[in-house]
């Protein structure tokens, strides 16, 4: 059943509840179409709803965007946000992986283009509870014919205000204080260090690392962090 439609430039988006899905009502029942003349139409699932920025030019080249988020159910999993530049042909310029985290758009450096703040959960449950696992904030850049891209170290700014804070919680971190599975405490010292990384300072982030987690499998965590951010989509590497 068609649920809303809407016209942006030359496509016709329109959002379709399937009234026999087991999850009808609930929410999750929703599928977006973009269609541009009588071409096959592209398909969105889990649609949730439209970004505010969505129909405008966000990427100031006079192309519109349609910006949708999707969610597939659950206590806070899992999210997603797709950008598609609604050119000739719809270009996907965002999509982030479904996980815990939403994000939203905002100009951070004045230049017309925002930029899509939103965190990454690459560590939720590996070494605590999800209550007290870490979400390091993640700040992605537009690029033209890339898309948008982690650029947390152009923005090493905006993680320096909860750095403070983020010691002192590393500091007064007790064994097993967040639920630590092993009885360390490394969801304590974990923000910290990912703030360090996700900004573009891995030299203080490991020396934090050393000073603050003194058991002996220190060299066993550092290598699980450097593999697990190394292949995280949402870090920007060296």
């Amino acid at each position: 059943m068609l649920d809303q439609e809407q016209v942006i430039g030359e496509y016709a988006v329109r959002v379709w509840r399937n009234e026999n899905s087991p999850s009808a009502g609930l929410g999750f029942d929703r599928i977006l179409t973009l269609n541009q003349s009588e071409t096959s139409p592209l398909l969105v699932e889990f649609f949730s709803g439209f970004d505010a920025l969505s129909g405008a030019d966000i990427t100031g080249d006079g192309v519109p965007e349609l910006i949708v988020t999707t969610y597939t159910g659950g206590a806070h999993c899992c999210f997603s946000v797709i950008a598609f530049s609604l050119g000739d042909t719809p270009v996907k310029i965002l999509e982030t992986r479904p996980s815990n985290c939403g994000g939203r758009f905002q100009d951070l450096n004045g230049d017309g283009i925002p930029e899509f703040i939103t965190c990454d959960d690459v560590f939720a449950y590996t070494y605590c509870p999800y209550a007290a696992s870490p979400l390091v904030q993640v700040i992605l850049a537009y690029a033209p014919d890339v898309g948008y891209q982690p650029a947390g170290p152009r923005f090493a700014d905006r993680y320096a205000a909860e750095l403070p804070s983020l010691s002192a919680q590393a500091a007064a971190a007790t064994p097993g204080g967040l639920g630590e599975w092993d009885n360390t405490t490394k969801c304590g010292v974990l923000p910290l260090v990912l703030a360090l990384l996700y900004s573009g300072q891995p030299a203080q982030a490991w020396s934090e690392l050393d000073r603050l987690y003194p058991y002996p499998d220190a060299a066993l965590f550092r290598q699980e962090i450097e593999q697990t951010v190394g292949v995280s989509p949402l870090f920007a590497l060296p």
